[in-house]
């Protein structure tokens, strides 16, 4: 998923990649909220930016479902400009720098 920004040198783009992703949602946002997930965090800090939730139960579930093989961990990132509310379980992510 490439993520365009502002820079000193104009806009670049950023990609952003999740390792070993086992399960994600996308919907609109704002929108109807279809996934009950309970975390200690609130929906709306950092709304921009990409939040993991470290105490998931959905994460721990699916950590248990693969016998600890896997530490699935819980992220969610909404892109304001789309409306896209995107939540991922997936082992780690990457962001990286696009060449030019």
């Amino acid at each position: 998923m490439l993520i365009p920004y502002d820079s000193e040198q104009g806009e670049l783009k950023k990609e952003l990649l999740f390792r070993q992703t086992f399960a994600f949602y996308k919907s609109a946002f704002p929108g109807v909220r279809c996934l009950d997930l309970q975390s200690s965090i609130r929906d709306d800090v950092s709304m921009g930016s990409l939040v993991e939730y470290p105490d998931s139960e959905a994460a721990q579930a699916w950590t248990q479902h693969f016998g600890g093989r896997f530490d699935v961990k819980h992220y969610r990132i909404v892109f304001m400009s789309e409306n896209i509310l995107l939540v991922v379980f997936a082992t780690d992510f990457i962001l990286k720098q696009v060449s030019q």
